[in-house]
């Protein structure tokens, strides 16, 4: 019963990947730059196919006896965009995953989990939001069993947000606030997740799902938890949307950005999950809470 991870390289992909390797589920791992799976990974027993979701030939190759893919591949840069080297919501999420799909169909996969994003389906015209949108139509008209999970804000070691909200912390006077800071998030660890996917693939439940941490807290609130954590002592300063957004608007012409006005809607969007059906189809599902220092503390500060 194999598991392909397509994105099995990235920070959640390769969480999974050792998470099942722990317990000794037979992995294929679907890989744009094998070598440096083969160095992520080590010894554990994972099989590793080069390619990626954009070859067709690579992708069919990998689907060979799958019988449950876990789709969380994403562009490098998330959440920038780079148009010109095809890094986009819609070439990755919506036509990466509909190849994907497409693919397993062919193959007879039995199940299909797709981590797409808090807040899709509910009317938002932003290009995340249309593009994850396609990605589950096109997952659920497949036909074949599927678990899509909207996680709210994934963080952990070695990831590229919350870890930049650290060094932030620790080397700056201040911290540089996008927006006013009442944006709400519900912070999972990865861990957390990828026991999650453990229980998914046991039980097999179908539907989608809101996933998020014990807590919800504002962008403000996770800040000053982070600072009682790091034991730092530092004021937020708040930097209006509209001037962000002008002032990262020329960078857009560098051919790989830094940061883009449409990345600061995504950093600074509003999005309220509801975790109760998740926590009714795993009761024993626990993620750690964000507000618990020795917790946080053993995650970041190392």
């Amino acid at each position: 019963m194999i598991s392909l991870i397509c994105g099995g390289t990235g920070f959640i992909g390769r969480t999974i990947v050792r998470k099942l390797a722990e317990n000794q589920a037979p992995i294929r791992v679907l890989a744009r730059n094998p070598v440096k799976a083969k160095k992520l990974f080590g010894n554990l027993s994972v099989e590793i196919v080069p390619g990626d979701i954009f070859q067709t030939e690579s992708l069919h190759r990998a689907m060979r006896g799958v019988s449950t893919v876990i789709h969380c591949a994403q562009f490098p840069g998330h959440p920038v965009e780079n148009r010109r080297k095809g890094w986009t919501y819609w070439e990755v999420d919506a036509s990466g995953t509909e190849a994907a799909v497409r693919a397993a169909k062919q193959a007879g996969v039995k199940h299909f989990i797709y981590f797409s994003g808090a807040g899709v389906n509910r009317g938002i015209d932003k290009p995340w939001f249309r593009a994850k949108e396609y990605a589950e139509i096109s997952i659920l008209k497949s036909g074949i069993p599927a678990t899509i999970l909207r996680p709210s804000w994934i963080y952990g070691h070695g990831d590229r947000s919350m870890s930049q909200f650290i060094k932030m912390l620790r080397w700056l006077p201040l911290f540089p606030m996008l927006g006013d800071g009442k944006n709400h998030v519900q912070p999972v660890h990865v861990e957390d997740v990828a026991e999650l996917v453990t229980m998914i693939l046991e039980k097999k439940t179908t539907g989608v799902f809101d996933i998020g941490g014990p807590k919800e807290m504002t962008m403000n609130e996770l800040v000053q938890t982070l600072c009682r954590t790091l034991d730092k002592h530092r004021p937020i300063i708040h930097i209006p949307k509209w001037l962000a957004k002008l002032g990262v608007f020329p960078l857009q012409i560098f051919p790989q950005p830094p940061m883009t006005p449409d990345a600061i809607d995504f950093i600074t969007m509003d999005i309220q999950i509801d975790t109760s059906p998740i926590k009714q189809a795993y009761p024993n599902w626990k993620p750690r809470a964000f507000t618990d220092k020795n917790a946080t503390k053993s995650i970041f500060c190392r």
